[in-house]
């Protein structure tokens, strides 16, 4: 019984010097600045939905910027935007213009 406590003992111990490691390795090579990602979704008319739709974005887009380029959209579905925007701080609303600015800024970053 002894020999099976100090095994697991050892066991044990291996593998918490090797997680240790993994923190130190992964803390060590992280990147120095937080990469920006963006998520472009153009949006027109009225959008019966809107509400659901932008919950679904705002969960499944997480950890990147989501431009929401105004395409046209109804005063309605602009005003909900404009809330969850307020909100939520990934969410953008643009314009078309906005987004060519943002992606050409991004583009210069990138070379």
């Amino acid at each position: 019984m002894n020999i099976l406590l100090w095994c697991l003992t050892g066991f044990l111990l291996i593998l918490g010097l090797s997680q240790l490691w993994e923190w130190f390795l992964l803390f060590w090579n992280r990147p120095k600045a937080p990469l920006l990602r963006y998520t472009l979704i153009p949006l027109s008319g009225s959008v019966e939905n809107m509400e659901q739709l932008l919950r679904y974005i705002r969960l499944t887009c997480a950890g990147s910027q989501v431009l929401l380029l105004d395409r046209g959209m109804d005063y309605a579905s602009r005003e909900l935007c404009r809330h969850f925007c307020r909100e939520e701080g990934s969410l953008r609303l643009v314009s078309d213009e906005e987004a060519k600015k943002l992606l050409e800024e991004m583009e210069k970053e990138l070379v």
